[in-house]
């Protein structure tokens, strides 16, 4: 499930680089691409807009290469919460991005600290001041899940052990339409050449895909699964480095109905760069998306003995020289 885990990720893609294989058109029509992923739990919110060109067939809208045409001069944009009719402003604000088919030295997004409320309904309006021109979208907010297993509680307690199931069980907001679900493995890289100790987190993407009407996702893997992870994604090193296991996190990820329908349509080729006038948009007078996602995270303090023993004696993970 690619297209999940890059669809809970583009937001990086959106704002720091672009594909360099994009062919420019003659513009023609210009329109306005709008791209805004929010999540309640995230402390700034972002909506990306570019100044796009569509030509009267079905050729793609594509975005302007020169930075005097990628961005429009004047808009007004505002986040606007439908339970009370509230109205933020957002401020543009230029973020770092890398060299690719559009112009490299400037990047702009709107942005917001304003908090966010879950399960509640939200609309953006952006008004081009100069033109008149105004395109809107509105979403519900995803919220969070009810973790079963494992819970903040049992986090420290959690077994994983090769030859005997792990277990995953929680039940999502009714609002989520996609999910996915990553354990992160948090240990120490200890050098005893220079006595340096390094904090570092390896995430394995245990599952991803829709919700059905139930909402609840079950999931009994064998914990030789989560070593077999480790060391395919582990870094051998001298023998000098050590690594010692510190703790687990879950991390679950779900996404709306609108995030859904987009990955469906797009899948992981073309978020943010090309759009077809017959692909699938919720922007009203424009294009591009406008959804709600949740992130909710599980953190533990410490590991199993039993983890601790089958880091050292897991016979996959001998290379890496895990101590206690």
């Amino acid at each position: 499930m690619k297209n999940i885990l890059f669809a809970f990720s583009f937001l990086f893609v959106l704002f720091s680089g672009c594909s360099n294989e994009l062919d420019i058109i003659a513009p023609q029509e210009e329109v306005m691409v709008v791209y805004g992923l929010l999540n309640a739990s995230d402390s700034i919110h972002y909506i990306k807009i570019n100044k796009g060109f569509a030509s009267e067939d079905d050729a793609p809208i594509v975005l302007a290469k020169d930075a005097d045409q990628l961005f429009f001069d004047s808009l007004l944009v505002t986040l606007i919460d439908k339970s009370n009719n509230t109205a933020v402003v957002l401020s543009p604000v230029s973020m770092d991005k890398n060299a690719g088919i559009f112009n490299n030295t400037v990047n702009y997004v709107y942005a917001t600290n304003h908090e966010l409320t879950v399960n509640r309904n939200y609309g953006l309006k952006i008004t081009n001041l100069i033109s008149g021109k105004v395109v809107t979208a509105n979403l519900e907010l995803v919220g969070p899940p009810v973790a079963k297993t494992p819970t903040i509680a049992s986090i420290n307690l959690y077994p994983i052990e090769s030859g005997k199931l792990m277990t995953i069980n929680y039940e999502a907001d009714m609002r989520a339409a996609v999910y996915e679900i990553r354990l992160n493995f948090v240990f120490e890289e200890i050098n005893s050449i220079t006595n340096e100790v390094k904090l570092d987190t390896q995430s394995w993407v245990v599952s991803s895909g829709k919700f059905n009407d139930q909402k609840r996702i079950l999931i009994r893997l064998d914990g030789q699964l989560f070593y077999d992870n480790l060391a395919a994604t582990l870094e051998q090193k001298g023998p000098e480095i050590t690594r010692r296991g510190k703790h687990l996190e879950f991390e679950y990820w779900s996404g709306d109905k609108e995030l859904s329908t987009y990955i469906d349509v797009y899948g992981t080729s073309s978020i943010g760069v090309v759009q077809k006038k017959a692909d699938y948009t919720n922007i009203t007078g424009g294009y591009g998306i406008f959804a709600g996602r949740n992130s909710y995270k599980i953190t533990g303090s410490s590991l199993r003995t039993e983890i601790k023993n089958e880091l050292k004696t897991n016979p996959v993970l001998t290379p890496y020289r895990f101590v206690d």
